[in-house]
């Protein structure tokens, strides 16, 4: 009935936000661009991606039991340099959220690692070069940054 709409539509809409501050959310974090010591024209390059969100990536233990969760991807593009060692594209498979791991009762609850890194060795071809790094899951969204190597 409609009398009741305005309140049925607020009663979902603050359940709706809820959902939404418990979804999987990446972060790039301890962006590194390090000179290889006698190589002037290499770097090394890292990223750690993180699950800030409180649910893990697969959102549900049901979605890896059938194998319809895909895992989080991060890769690399690049502006006057060239890839040396590392895939363009790697997989960092499933992050979980911030939660903690059930232990025993005399130990303290342990958190989860909810990160994975990622590494590249680069050349440099330019002297104004840039790397681009993505991190994407198809439930946490997509995250990148882009970063002089210069």
């Amino acid at each position: 009935p409609p009398a009741y709409l305005a309140e049925i539509c607020q009663r979902h809409a603050r359940w709706t936000a809820y959902l939404v501050q418990t979804l999987p959310r990446l972060v790039l974090e301890e962006l590194q661009v390090t000179a290889v010591d006698g190589a002037p024209e290499l770097r090394r390059l890292s990223v750690r991606v993180r699950n800030d969100g409180f649910l893990p990536t697969n959102l549900s233990q049901q979605a890896l039991v059938t194998k319809v969760a895909r895992g989080v991807t991060v890769s690399l593009s690049l502006a006057g340099a060239t890839v040396v060692d590392g895939a363009i594209k790697q997989q960092l498979g499933h992050l979980p959220g911030r939660t903690v791991q059930e232990g025993p009762e005399w130990l303290a609850p342990i958190p989860t690692v909810s990160s994975a890194q990622a590494h590249w060795l680069v050349r440099l071809t330019a002297d104004n070069a840039t790397a681009t790094i993505v991190a994407a899951s198809p439930k946490a969204g997509q995250v990148q940054e882009t970063i002089s190597l210069s």
